[in-house]
């Protein structure tokens, strides 16, 4: 029988994206659903502007810093009864 770690995973691969980093449930939805999400890479402090690897690679790491990857999905509510 799978948990809903499992489950959240599952349908953050369908969705395009890694892994769930985050659960959460919603009584007013019949489906999983995506809350928030962010890319990952690397991003400038100042602007938080993702930047590519030849911006790294000519000015360095002061400026920037790694942004990981966050997936929140949203399950009903009566996911949390059935699989918990």
């Amino acid at each position: 029988m799978k948990n809903l770690q499992q489950i959240a995973n599952s349908f953050a691969r369908t969705q395009g994206w890694g892994r769930a980093t985050k659960i959460s449930f919603d009584d007013k939805i019949t489906e999983p659903k995506l809350g928030k999400t962010v890319e990952y890479g690397f991003r400038k402090k100042t602007t938080g502007q993702y930047v590519p690897k030849a911006y790294l690679n000519n000015f360095g790491w002061k400026n920037t810093y790694y942004q990981h990857a966050v997936c929140e999905v949203v399950l009903p509510a009566s996911y949390r009864r059935k699989y918990a």
